[in-house]
């Protein structure tokens, strides 16, 4: 996981302490750019190729709209190493009590 937040971090985008949530396959982590625009970044670990598939296509559904009730997501990456794959959405935090 190191390399991937020195990656982030490369690319102008630094990860916060604190979590905003975590699920089965992976966690979603406070962050912000360089900017400071408030991010979200969605760290999944792919076991099987459909999961890789599926976490690609939901990048493409919300990447196409432009409305305020949609998440805006910019960014996808893959990482491989350690014979697993990692996707990272990079999207924007909503702005909620819970994690400001």
């Amino acid at each position: 996981m190191e390399y991937i937040i020195q990656y982030l971090e490369n690319k102008g985008v630094f990860v916060e302490a604190g979590l905003l949530g975590q699920g089965g396959s992976g966690f979603i982590l406070k962050a912000f750019n360089e900017k400071e625009e408030k991010l979200a970044v969605k760290m999944l670990k792919c076991t099987t190729k459909d999961q890789i598939k599926d976490n690609k296509q939901e990048y493409a559904v919300l990447n196409q709209f432009h409305s305020e009730y949609v998440t805006k997501v910019y960014d996808q990456l893959q990482f491989e190493f350690d014979s697993a794959n990692y996707m990272v959405i990079l999207m924007e935090r909503c702005a909620c009590k819970s994690n400001k």
